[in-house]
Order: C-alpha cells, then structure tokens, then sequence
C-alpha cells in the first residue's frame, strides 16, 4: 500500500497528554510509514497566529529529531466537528487522540473522545500516557455478541502486514442462548482468519463477575497489553450511557492503554484504514 501521501492525525491543544498523543503518532508512523498532521483547532481568528507558531515549532522539532514529515493545520471550529471532518477525508489514515478520561455529567452524557469519535470514517487510537514500547506486542480484542464485531479483523489483519504482534481473544460471558450462539460464531470466524494468516493469538473466556467492560480492562492489564481494539455500538443514545456503554469504561480505562476505536463499517468505507 502507498502511504506516502496518508497522514496521521493528531488534534493538539498544547497540553502534556496531547503531547502524548504525538509521541504515539510518531511510533505509528515510523513503523507504518505515514506522515502526521497536527491540528489545532481555535476560536476566533485572533488567535491563529499564536497557534502557527506553536505548531510550526512542534512540526519543526519532530521532523528534525525523526524524519517524518508533518504538516500543520490551523481552523475555527469545534473539536467534534472539526475533528470528524478531517478524520472523514480519503488520506487520513487514523486519528491518535489524547483523553482526560470521564469527569462528571461525561459519565451520563458519554465522554467528549466518543462524541467525537462516533461517526467519524477513520479509526482512532486514544491514549492518556506516554508510550511505553516502540512497538504493539500484545492486543486485546474483545469477541462480543454483535455481527459487526467481525469487522475488527480488517483492522487487525492490516496492522500484521507492519506489526509482530500476539492477539488476545476475549471472550464475553454471558448465560443467553442466543447471545453465546453469536458469541461463538463471533470467535469461531477469528480463530479461523488468524489460522490461515498464521497469526499469533489465545483465547482468554470471561467468568462474568464483572461486567464486560471492566472485565477487559483487567485482563488488559494483567497481561501488560499495548493496545485494545474495540468498536462503538451503533445509535449511542443517552439512555445507553446511563446504564453504562463497555467502550466508555474501556477507552478511560484506569491503566491508561491504548484503545483503538472504530465505528461499525456501515456507517462509513473501509478499505485497510480507508
């Protein structure tokens, strides 16, 4: 695949854990040869010419210490707008994107990361730390009840052809017959994909004494994962946050792994990140 011209986007606002979205991006980007582009977005034109200069000095200092080319884009707008839309065009690749996790009515309404998220055509890798490895070795890919839980392979088969990485299946409990038919047709369609890729992975099968979010997270956790896959449900509402969406609980996950976050593929292309 061409990506000399495919960027990685990278929303800054000049925080320290924005800054941990670029160190992210940079590892990405190094190993899948793409560029990156920050962006800021402003309020009022009167502040365009300090955010240039902020971002021509971040461009200048990343290209300088790694060899990557990066661009700057400066707009007036909104963070979920704004940032959906680039995400929405053909050369974005993805998205890093950094996350303060979910404070106050956030946890009834869904956090400004979902919001911004849903919709928007290219994937999004959150994080809230700096990076701990160059590399993804280990990622968590949660196997839940819902067809479109099979389009997380597309993604997961795209990041073999760049990354040596071992996959872990996690499987959901659940005591509903018609729930754990689809659950195991769910595992069933990845054990088989990654067998005839030759790709490393285990099965890890939840005992349900949490819920599923949580329970990702734990495992997540206890094996040291760099990276857990998920997918947002279709037709956030508010009545889904109250009671609690796993994808809130896993992309502001207390040991601050990175997630990436994908919408289901009907509501957008796909074509190997676009």
């Amino acid at each position: 695949m061409d990506t000399s011209t495919r960027y990685i986007l990278v929303p800054m606002d000049f925080t320290a854990t924005s800054g941990y979205a670029l160190q992210h991006a940079i590892n990405i980007a190094k190993v899948m040869n793409l560029n990156i582009s920050l962006l800021h977005i402003i309020n009022q034109q009167n502040e365009e010419a300090a955010s240039v200069s902020k971002l021509n000095e971040i461009a200048e200092s990343t290209m300088r210490q790694h060899g990557i080319n990066v661009t700057k884009i400066t707009l007036i707008g909104n963070i979920f707008n704004t940032i959906s839309d680039i995400a929405s065009q053909s050369d974005c690749a993805l998205v890093v994107m950094k996350t303060d996790g979910v404070k106050g009515v956030q946890k009834y309404t869904g956090s400004r990361a979902i919001k911004i998220i849903e919709g928007s055509k290219s994937p999004f890798v959150v994080v809230q730390k700096p990076p701990t490895k160059d590399k993804f070795i280990d990622i968590v890919y949660p196997i839940d009840y819902r067809v479109e839980n099979k389009e997380i392979l597309s993604y997961v088969l795209h990041f073999s052809k760049f990354y040596d990485f071992k996959l872990h299946l996690i499987k959901m409990y659940t005591t509903d017959r018609v729930f754990l038919k689809n659950i195991t047709n769910n595992l069933n369609y990845a054990k088989s994909m990654l067998e005839t890729k030759r790709l490393s992975f285990e099965v890890f099968v939840t005992n349900g004494k949490l819920n599923f979010g949580t329970e990702i997270n734990e495992y997540a956790h206890s094996i040291n994962a760099d990276l857990i896959i998920t997918q947002l449900q279709r037709n956030l509402t508010l009545s889904k946050f109250i009671f609690g969406v796993k994808e809130q609980k896993i992309i502001a996950n207390p040991y601050k792994i990175p997630v990436m976050c994908v919408n289901p593929k009907d509501l957008w292309v796909f074509g190997g990140f676009r």
